[in-house]
């Protein structure tokens, strides 16, 4: 019933979005169709191909394409949820008989009980007869007995008619339908518990033995623009995978707010090296050619030097130069042609420096001749 509920509130979500993804198309459609209406016009004046005219014609089918798609993805999403429905409402009757006869039971076993406990005190009272009472007590005695056994059996089934699990999570998974007879030790429910969130990360070889358990990483997600989540490693995998020659390692965070959900696709950053007093460059700076890695350094009269540089340790947002360029001097990112040794150029004015180049002033800075 849960997962019948879960169901119904995910189609809900869908048609909801599919009737705005409607909304747009046709609002796409009848801009489409306005720009077909004016290029026709201007095509039987003359003044435009008719090729712009089978190109708005194309534009209309298309939206047109859209709008009817989102409809039958709306329809589809309305045939799911009235599906859902039904299997709740099946749901919930079956559950309702099973909760009703339960009750009914253990009714019953009361009732059987109170008799038999009357029985036996009326037994009791005539203890001091003939020795067939004695006979009738044990048989009262025991008839209370099997009359609890029952009342326990009967409220050991109503119980089983709930399910509880022993963590607090959310259901991910079912694995059987409602009404399966199952026997004892099948899995019916899968749950988790997001108190806790695993990511699981794979590194190369080269870098593995720079990987400690403990050290702090951070991890950012698609479907979480804005915050980076802090975390730890707690499990790094000791042998490498045999296809990827990639090393796994667990970052655990902590999820007290449930932000985070299973299956996410997340980024992990963390530290594998410190090299202090490093010159950096934006990546764009250092360009391959002929002669070699080059990195194009602009002096303080504004002129180009194309410089052989010697790269060292890189990451995504620079790289190191270990020999060719001094900290401070300004390196060329982006320029419209591109330069030649000695070239005048001139810096585009109030232009930050890019993030990740803490060479000293006006590094990375774009320049243009």
């Amino acid at each position: 019933m849960i997962d019948a509920q879960g169901k119904v509130d995910s189609a809900t979500a869908v048609i909801a979005n599919t009737e705005a993804t409607i909304r747009s198309a046709q609002a796409n459609l009848k801009n489409a169709q306005v720009r077909y209406n004016r290029t026709n016009g201007l095509y039987k004046q003359g003044f435009i191909a008719a090729q712009d005219v089978d190109d708005a014609r194309t534009q209309v089918n298309v939206q047109q394409s859209a709008v009817d798609l989102a409809a039958s993805q709306r329809d589809a999403a309305v045939a799911a949820r009235d599906s859902a429905l039904a299997q709740k409402k099946s749901a919930q009757e079956q559950v309702s008989i099973v909760t009703t006869k339960g009750k009914s039971d253990i009714e019953a076993a009361a009732s059987a009980i109170t008799q038999a406990q009357a029985g036996l005190d009326f037994a009791r009272a005539n203890t001091a007869q003939r020795p067939a009472y004695q006979a009738n007590l044990q048989a009262l005695r025991a008839a209370v007995t099997a009359a609890q056994a029952g009342l326990q059996n009967a409220q050991s089934q109503l119980n089983d008619t709930v399910l509880r699990s022993s963590i607090n999570g959310f259901v991910t998974a079912r694995y059987i339908d409602p009404g399966t007879v199952v026997m004892a030790g099948t899995p019916i429910v899968s749950i988790e518990s997001e108190k806790l969130v695993y990511v699981n990360v794979s590194v190369p070889e080269e870098i593995s033995h720079n990987v400690r358990i403990g050290k702090v990483a951070t991890a950012a997600f698609d479907a979480i623009p804005g915050p980076k989540f802090e975390g730890k490693i707690t499990e790094l995998n000791p042998a490498a995978d045999p296809q990827s020659r990639q090393f796994t390692l667990r970052m655990t965070l902590a999820n007290a707010q449930n932000v985070v959900k299973p299956g996410m696709f997340g980024r992990v950053t963390f530290e594998t090296d410190r090299i202090p007093n490093a010159v950096v460059v934006p990546r764009e700076a250092v360009k391959s050619s002929k002669k070699g890695t080059t990195v194009t350094v602009i002096d303080d009269s504004g002129v180009a030097h194309v410089r052989t540089v010697q790269t060292g340790a890189q990451d995504t947002l620079g790289i190191q130069i270990v020999n060719g360029v001094q900290a401070g001097e300004k390196v060329v990112v982006l320029t419209l042609v591109l330069l030649q040794e000695g070239k005048k150029v001139k810096i585009a004015p109030d232009t930050p420096p890019l993030e990740g180049t803490p060479s000293g002033p006006g590094a990375g800075k774009p320049a243009a001749p």
